[in-house]
């Protein structure tokens, strides 16, 4: 495993995206390449495996979306009332939608979805094609029972 890791690092120095600094440490050769890099990484869509149960895709599905949520977006959101109040509900659902896109290939997800499918209220999210699935988002697990109604 240690020598994938140097042949990686021997191809990414290469490519000059990392340098050697002083003694053995390396850093990025720019700021511009760790950003790039961190991009393909982190924001590359992801495949989930259709061959799981329907219910473990969509687990899967929701753990990704949350984890390429960036915390400094939500940190740094002007979207709330004053300094201390909590953020607004639609920040956290724009911020959820930017990092649910980048979790699933060829596939639309419709914010804010009518009543067409018989509900009396809207549906924050709906992840088209074969998945068909919903996405309710509550801020701090306020009005739970409204929504779920």
């Amino acid at each position: 495993d240690l020598l994938k890791s140097a042949d990686i690092a021997t191809r990414l120095i290469h490519h000059g995206i990392i340098t050697h600094v002083a003694g053995e440490c390396m850093q990025f050769a720019a700021p511009i390449m760790r950003i790039m890099l961190g991009q393909r990484l982190f924001y590359a869509p992801a495949s989930l495996c259709l061959k799981l149960p329907a219910a473990r895709n969509f687990e899967d599905f929701l753990l990704r979306s949350i984890e390429r949520m960036q915390p400094s977006v939500l940190q740094e959101s002007l979207s709330r009332r004053d300094a201390d109040a909590p953020l607004l509900e639609w920040a956290w659902q724009v911020e959820w939608y930017r990092a649910a896109t980048t979790c699933i290939k060829c596939t639309t997800i419709s914010p804010d979805v009518s009543p067409r499918f018989g509900a009396l209220g809207y549906l924050d999210f709906y992840v088209n094609s074969k998945f068909m699935w919903g996405v309710e988002l509550l801020r701090e697990g306020s009005r739970m029972r409204e929504h779920a109604e």
